[in-house]
């Protein structure tokens, strides 16, 4: 996922209204919105490349849940955010970015199921399990796919900490559906099993969208690489 920081650096280049070219360097003040798994993973990287890059610029960052920051962005609170499977929208400018499959999080050692045998739709109805709540599009995604198979998730906890929800595996209280490399960072390796989605496969996908009518540059000709 690090290689898609490139994109975002060369959309914040082409933005008109915020960065103003002068004597060859771009000024003014950008504000990227990222969800929280998100923003632990990228916030680090997105900073050092845009310091490099954009010496002269301003960035901020702010974290939200995907349905938070497109909501701010409707408003023109901030610039650019990166969304977990946002509703289509034709007035601003989105591109996918990255696409991945989520996966049942299971105590280490439970005794009902194990990391080399997948579950399906049918087994996933059956276990209590420890999810977002609405309107987080994680939880939506889980509901709209169980949906399709006329099944309803027994959801015993509604977190919206993915370090809680972990916690909560690791300690055998339920169970949980995020992307495989959550447990990486949050450490929970060694306490938590990974256990692939079969029919259906829950794919989310991340993508990187403008604020509504955001009038955007020609692409300069140099290009930022990682």
């Amino acid at each position: 996922m690090l290689e898609h920081c490139g994109v975002i650096l060369q959309q914040i280049e082409m933005i008109q209204e915020d960065l103003s070219l002068n004597s060859g360097k771009l000024s003014g003040h950008i504000t990227l919105g990222l969800p929280p798994t998100i923003a632990k993973l990228l916030s680090l990287p997105i900073i050092r490349e845009f310091r490099q890059h954009l010496p002269d610029a301003q960035l901020r960052i702010t974290e939200g849940l995907s349905a938070q920051l497109q909501g701010r962005l409707q408003q023109g609170k901030i610039d650019m955010a990166l969304l977990y499977n946002p509703a289509y929208s034709a007035d601003v400018k989105t591109q996918l970015l990255y696409e991945e499959r989520l996966y049942l999080m299971a105590p280490k050692n439970d005794c009902l199921l194990n990391a080399d045998t997948p579950v399906n739709a049918e087994h996933l109805a059956a276990l209590p399990l420890i999810l977002p709540s609405v309107p987080n599009t994680f939880r939506l995604l889980v509901e709209q796919e169980m949906a399709r198979h006329n099944l309803v998730p027994n959801i015993v906890m509604e977190i919206d900490s993915v370090e809680t929800m972990l916690q909560l595996v690791a300690e055998g209280m339920g169970y949980s559906i995020l992307s495989k490399y959550s447990i990486d960072l949050m450490n929970y390796k060694e306490s938590i099993q990974v256990i692939p989605i079969e029919s259906p496969q829950f794919v989310s996908r991340l993508f990187l969208r403008l604020r509504p009518n955001m009038r955007l540059r020609a692409r300069r000709k140099k290009r930022i690489r990682f």
